[in-house]
């Protein structure tokens, strides 16, 4: 047992000279240390959790949903707002109307604190296998919505040449004149910072190094009291 205690005694200094460090260094803030201090043990586990082979996390970021955020018109404003970031803004632009894409799963709200763990496919997956690793994560299932304001406040996070989704289940997905169900998806132009837009059937895979964000609320959890 003594041998076990100075074994962690000594891998917790390691980590404390190397987060000191990093400190130094600029690649690590107080402000970053206290909010992973803060995480809930589930929330933790479900940013360092990857238990699907098929799957390679390459990256996280967190944003807050902004207090003007309105999910019934988010489509169009975020269009209206950024649409000479579009690289075909003509095709494009048909994407952004609200009624196709209202429906989702889990609506975003105002001042919330969302998580988005991007995972890199390292083989070719169908979205019904990815919208079943986004529920055993018990993950958001955000759609459109979810994938434009990341878009809006957290864009220099998104890899660079590279398509990403944002899944939902097939029946509140929007369904086209040919009966697909449709996954939204945004890749960000390696030279041009400029957004490229699809829609791909539900049928279909996610390609190889193609990207699957991965969405959780990680606003404090609030405690209702009940009255007796």
């Amino acid at each position: 047992m003594p041998k076990n205690i100075g074994v962690d005694a000594a891998k917790l200094a390691g980590l404390q000279i190397d987060m000191l460090q990093k400190l130094r260094n600029g690649q690590m803030t107080i402000e970053q240390m206290e909010w992973f201090s803060g995480l809930t043990a589930d929330d933790r586990d479900w940013l360092l959790g990857n238990r699907d082979s098929r799957f390679k996390q390459i990256g996280f970021f967190n944003f807050f949903v902004p207090e003007d955020f309105v999910h019934k018109t988010c489509l169009g404003a975020f269009k209206k707002n950024h649409q000479e970031k579009f690289a075909f803004p003509r095709e494009d632009g048909v994407l952004f109307e609200d009624k196709r894409f209202a429906r989702v799963t889990d609506e975003l709200a105002s001042g919330q604190r969302i998580g988005v763990c991007v995972f890199e496919a390292r083989v070719n997956v169908g979205f019904e296998d990815c919208l079943n690793f986004v529920r055993r994560r018990s993950d958001l299932l955000v759609g459109a919505q979810g994938l434009v304001v990341a878009i809006e406040q957290a864009w220099s996070y998104f890899p660079r040449g590279q398509d990403c989704f944002s899944l939902d289940m097939k029946n509140v997905l929007w369904k086209n004149s040919l009966n697909n169900h449709l996954v939204w998806s945004s890749a960000l132009h390696t030279r041009f910072d400029h957004f490229v837009f699809e829609l791909r059937p539900f049928d279909w895979d996610l390609r190889k190094c193609e990207c699957l964000l991965l969405f959780r609320n990680l606003s404090p959890k609030v405690e209702v009291e009940t009255v007796e």
